[in-house]
């Protein structure tokens, strides 16, 4: 048998070189970050515009867990608060306008008809962490078609998002000239479901997102302009940070504008408010 002789080892400078890394591919992240709330914190849309980005992936239905875009599973389907208003017609991400980390989500509704108005238009924003309404912006002219919606960061300086409405249809002359206003964010929003209800009706105060468990007051603050002030109804934030009221119109309102306001605690138990919301009865 044959000697056998080991191999010579290598120098430190003739050490086998190195197998070049394959570079990962990295996923473009949305503008507003998890829109799923994963713990990975990787965004389910990718390469996405902003003004499409999230309403087609807000995040989950009820508990469920999240399901990323790959799969194509419903995750949650938001149907028009009014029929025939042409809700889903315009789609945008609006930055963090209630200010708890997350961005939220407007959705258009040009056709919407308000308090008697056709085509009026309406445009509805929703929580990016809670997915539930904030707030809805009401058309205040027949055929105005509010409908449209854009995020512009703080431009007020208060440390809140804030956004573009536009609309597209008649002034109040009759003609086309278009519309685009810019709306303030908050840290807490007072909507309505009608802007202007019948006698007989149920109109609903929402308000939303306070720190759960809270207290929370609904005050009437002026009637046709002028200062008055009224507690309504205090109770306590619910589990999601919401506190609905709902009323029968009773008659004898019609033509009188009642503006009401709502005060609350947050989570450092400072005192803060919602724009105000007027109602004009018709």
């Amino acid at each position: 048998m044959g000697e056998v002789t080991p191999a010579p080892s290598r120098a430190p400078s003739e050490a086998a070189p190195e197998r070049p890394q394959r570079a990962r591919s990295r996923r473009v992240r949305a503008a507003a970050g998890d829109a799923f709330g994963d713990p990975r914190g990787a965004s389910e849309i990718t390469a996405t515009p902003p003004l499409i980005s999230r309403y087609a992936a807000l995040r989950r239905s009820e508990r469920q867990s999240p399901t990323t875009m790959k799969s194509g599973i419903k995750l949650r389907e938001w149907e028009s608060p009014i029929p025939g208003s042409h809700f889903g017609s315009a789609l945008a991400e609006v930055g963090d306008v209630d200010d708890d980390g997350v961005a939220d989500t407007a959705v258009g509704a040009r056709s919407c008809a308000v308090a008697g108005e056709d085509g009026a238009g309406a445009v509805f924003l929703y929580s990016g962490r809670t997915l539930d309404s904030l707030y809805s912006f009401w058309g205040d002219l027949e055929n105005l078609n509010l409908g449209t919606a854009a995020g512009i960061g703080d431009i007020d300086g208060d440390g809140r998002a804030d956004l573009l409405l536009g609309a597209t249809g008649k002034g109040a002359d009759g003609s086309y000239p278009g519309r685009v206003e810019a709306r303030s964010g908050n840290d807490l929003f007072l909507s309505l479901s009608s802007p202007g209800p019948l006698p007989g009706e149920s109109i609903t105060f929402a308000t939303a997102v306070g720190a759960p468990g809270n207290l929370v007051g609904l005050f009437v603050v002026a009637v046709n302009g002028a200062p008055f002030f009224l507690l309504l109804n205090i109770g306590n934030f619910d589990a999601q940070g919401r506190r609905d009221l709902t009323f029968t119109v009773p008659p004898g309102l019609i033509g009188i504008s009642i503006s009401r306001k709502t005060f609350a605690l947050d989570h450092a138990n400072r005192v803060i408010d919602t724009g105000t919301k007027i109602v004009t009865y018709r």
